[in-house]
């Protein structure tokens, strides 16, 4: 008798098993901000915090490329977010501050890029974040998944970046 050749199946579900588990590890890697989502006090500030040397490199870039960067991390954060919800069994897990770096750099498009309009940028990007007025309230409650993750964050960005256009329209 002759051994019966060894299946292939089982080197498949070993290779899909171990790609699983580094797609797990990479998502929780890019949602939590390399882990900076697991700081006890403020994760989101943190996230913010985690944003601002990005913010400070696209600065001399141009709005297309900002817009670009942020959108390209936007669709990253969207399947990030989808998986670590996964892995932390929880929607909108404070760890996650994937969403806070984008936001902030939605906030800053078309900003100039100073210690002043960052600052801004950074202090209205939260209080939006944190307060949640409608819509970005409504996106925070009724989109789930990644995309909810993301979109209330986006929303807060935009808030905080039509409030600093308003200031420079008025010399503030």
């Amino acid at each position: 008798m002759t051994a019966a050749p060894r299946s292939r199946t089982v080197f498949a579900v070993t290779a899909t098993s171990r790609f699983a588990k580094w797609e797990k590890r990479g998502a929780l890697v890019i949602a939590t901000g390399v882990f900076a989502g697991y700081w006890p006090f403020g994760p989101g500030t943190l996230g913010t915090i985690l944003a601002l040397p990005i913010a400070w490199l696209l600065g001399g870039t141009s709005f297309w490329l900002q817009i670009a960067f942020a959108g390209a991390l936007f669709a990253v954060g969207v399947w990030a977010s989808e998986r670590a919800i996964k892995a932390l069994k929880r929607d909108d897990a404070p760890q996650i501050v994937i969403d806070e770096v984008v936001g902030y750099l939605v906030a800053v498009i078309a900003v100039p890029f100073t210690v002043y309009w960052l600052a801004w940028g950074f202090c209205l990007f939260r209080f939006f974040d944190i307060f949640k007025p409608f819509p970005i309230s409504w996106l925070d409650e009724n989109v789930k998944g990644g995309w909810g993750v993301m979109l209330d964050d986006v929303a807060a960005g935009l808030f905080a970046n039509l409030v600093m256009h308003l200031m420079m329209r008025a010399s503030l």
